[in-house]
C-alpha cells in the first residue's frame, strides 16, 4: 500500500496534474518532472546522502516512465522491487552482523 500511494501520489497526480496545467509542451513536462522529482526528493531528507541522490535520480525516471507509459503502474512496480530488495538487504546484513558479531 505505501508504494501505491507513493507512486499514484507523485507520478500520478502531480507529474499528469502538472503536465496538464502546463498544456503538455516540451518545457511543461520538463517541469512537471522537476517538480514531482523535487518534491519526493524533500520526502528522503534526513536519510543518507547516497540515498537522497538516488530518490532525485530515481523520482526523474520515474517520471520519465510514467510520461511515456502514461500510466504510474510501471514504476510502481519498480519502487516496490527496489525498495523491498533494499530492505531484504539491510535486514540480511543486520541478522548476519547479529548472528557472527565479529564479522
Amino acid at each position: 500500500l505505501y508504494y501505491f500511494t507513493w507512486e499514484f501520489t507523485f507520478r500520478g497526480i502531480f507529474l499528469f496534474s502538472i503536465i496538464e496545467i502546463t498544456g503538455g509542451a516540451k518545457a511543461g513536462i520538463l517541469i512537471a518532472i522537476l517538480i514531482q522529482a523535487t518534491v519526493a526528493t524533500v520526502y528522503h531528507l534526513g536519510h543518507p546522502d547516497i540515498e537522497i541522490i538516488s530518490a532525485f535520480v530515481g523520482s526523474i525516471l520515474f517520471g520519465i516512465i510514467a510520461y511515456v507509459t502514461m500510466s504510474f503502474v510501471y514504476t510502481l512496480f519498480i519502487h516496490a522491487l527496489l525498495g523491498i530488495a533494499n530492505d531484504t538487504f539491510f535486514y540480511l546484513k543486520y541478522h548476519k552482523h547479529k548472528i557472527n558479531p565479529e564479522k
